[in-house]
């Protein structure tokens, strides 16, 4: 194997783990398996390389001195046997490729399932990326972190300190040191995810003391999804009276949520929009309303749900709706909710969940959008493929769509019923164009900043390989390190102009993601015509997440 100083690496690739969850894709183009696949035929090559090269040098010892060439011969046969080791194994696990739903892979260091690391094609053993930036990246960024702190005055923000051993370590208010702060996962779902939220700092640290087998960490988890197909997704509560409103069709159902349609009529006819109390904007007046309504429909008993949900099943099986001619609610929306129903009750039949479109918010992303969920809003990502990324934790709390445990009274604890702490960004036009605004030799760039996160800032580097044979970017100054994650495309990597063993990357595909130093100069190349598969594309995009941007960069 090539040897290498520490001092000398600026970059490591990362080696995603597999998360097998029954909502997963089984499908041979799901792009968790697409990314898998195409870094497990890389390595295998890389280490059939590997093998061939030691197996040539076991076979000739000639140059070898006589002192110390028994023992170079011994080293040799492991490290073979090693190589063979992990071949076996890789291919084991393209075996089981076609076979099991692969639900998310994740590149982060979260303390349950932390990726492995390599350099050179040398796996670093027993390294997690903290270990690279407590142990290596930090030695070239002492300077840095005076000066990140120095520029960033958000009492928020994350705290960048030196240790005595003048070791970067990161240290928000969480107990979590020397830890990325970020976990990036890529999805692909092919049925509902629970009903879910994520708790806030205080009531994660409260539920990992008390529950450490159930929720892991304790840290929140605003969460953002980048979608990279069409994507659909419940997130939010609507407003009371449209609650109340769409409520009004479905009488089967009153009875799970404790109310009549004399109070859905009453109540909508005394809170018209003159007689709303004046609030903030972003706030629902009538929140108590729904959250009464919300808390009723988790405690039902379980017979009240079985009748009602079959009641209703029966009925939209038939399509015959309930709303009267003179609803205000609009047939069109009625009659997408229903079938959304339908869709949730093929997959979980009769759960309570089922019926959670008659209350939160539908979206259907096209890829390059975004939703930003924050702690508190209740959500379930329903279909598609996305790019997401959060805050280093894996806490949820379930309340339906789902076999596994439904913790109903710290869901309800957790849930922000007053307002959705959410963001739609839609950058589909900026994600499906040509990048010909990123310059000629320069990267374009789509954003995904938002500004309540301080664990990461997520953007798109879209390269146009057309007009250029080289485009080049530099990591931000402002984060002392950058995550990329080849998602579309292939490319070549050097670090730096020089091309050297340990600066360079000979070919990044689809699912290839680099862990790489704060300030490091990256130049993209576009594969030889002779390289490039019938399959590959032309648009090359890479995720980028970095820590975000201190305030006076802005």
């Amino acid at each position: 194997m090539d040897n290498f100083s520490v001092e000398e690496i600026d970059f490591v690739e990362i080696i995603p783990i597999v998360k097998k969850y029954e909502w997963g894709k089984k499908e041979e183009n799901a792009l968790t398996k697409v990314f898998y696949r195409n870094l497990h035929e890389i390595k295998l090559l890389e280490l059939n390389h590997f093998s061939s090269t030691l197996s040539r040098e076991n076979g000739n010892t000639s140059n070898s001195s006589e002192f110390g060439s028994k023992e170079i011969t011994e080293t040799k046969k492991k490290e073979t046997f090693s190589v063979d080791k992990k071949i076996g194994l890789l291919e084991a696990n393209q075996q089981e490729d076609h076979e099991q739903p692969y639900a998310e892979l994740w590149y982060g260091s979260h303390i349950s399932s932390p990726s492995k690391v390599s350099f050179n094609g040398n796996i670093l053993e027993n390294m997690t990326l903290d270990d690279i930036i407590s142990s290596i990246f930090s030695r070239k960024n002492s300077s840095f972190v005076s000066e990140y702190n120095q520029k960033n005055q958000n009492p928020n923000s994350l705290d960048l300190t030196i240790n005595p051993t003048s070791v970067t370590t990161y240290t928000g208010k969480s107990t979590h040191h020397n830890k990325i702060p970020f976990l990036l996962k890529i999805l692909s779902i092919s049925k509902p995810l629970s009903l879910q939220v994520h708790p806030d700092k205080t009531l994660a640290k409260e539920l990992h003391s008390s529950f450490p087998s159930i929720y892991s960490d304790d840290n929140h988890k605003p969460e953002i999804a980048i979608a990279l197909s069409e994507f659909e997704t419940l997130c939010g509560f609507k407003d009371t009276l449209e609650i109340l409103s769409l409520l009004e069709g479905f009488p089967e159902i009153l009875p799970i949520f404790g109310i009549s349609l004399e109070f859905i009529f009453e109540t909508i006819n005394s809170y018209n929009g003159d007689k709303l109390p004046s609030t903030d904007q972003n706030q629902d007046p009538l929140f108590t309303i729904k959250k009464e309504l919300f808390i009723n429909m988790l405690n039902s008993k379980p017979e009240t749900i079985n009748d009602a949900l079959s009641r209703l099943v029966a009925r939209l099986t038939k399509n015959k709706s309930h709303l009267s001619s003179n609803s205000n609610t609009n047939t069109t929306t009625v009659a997408s909710i229903e079938s959304l129903i339908l869709r949730l009750h093929y997959h979980f039949p009769l759960d309570i969940g089922i019926i959670s479109p008659l209350l939160l918010n539908y979206y259907k992303l096209n890829p390059g959008d975004a939703i930003f969920i924050g702690a508190g809003t209740i959500h379930s990502y329903i279909s598609g493929e996305c790019l997401e990324c959060m805050a280093n934790s894996d806490n949820v709390i379930r309340c339906g769509l789902t076999p596994k445990l439904k913790d109903i009274p710290n869901l309800i604890k957790a849930v922000n019923f007053q307002s959705n702490n959410s963001k739609l960004i839609l950058n589909h036009i900026a994600f499906s164009s040509l990048p010909i605004l990123g310059g000629r030799d320069l990267p374009f760039i789509i954003d995904y900043f938002v500004d309540s996160i301080k664990e990461y800032h997520v953007q798109i580097l879209s390269l146009d390989f057309q007009s250029s044979n080289s485009i080049a970017f530099s990591t931000p100054t402002t984060s002392p390190y950058s995550l990329l994650l080849c998602l579309s495309g292939n490319c070549t990597i050097s670090f730096g102009k020089e091309r050297t063993n340990n600066h360079s990357l000979s070919k990044v595909f689809q699912g290839k993601a680099i862990f790489v130093n704060f300030n490091t100069e990256i130049y993209f190349h576009p594969l030889s015509y002779d390289e490039k598969s019938s399959e590959s594309k032309d648009d090359v995009k890479f995720a980028l997440v970095t820590l975000p941007p201190p305030l006076s960069s802005l």
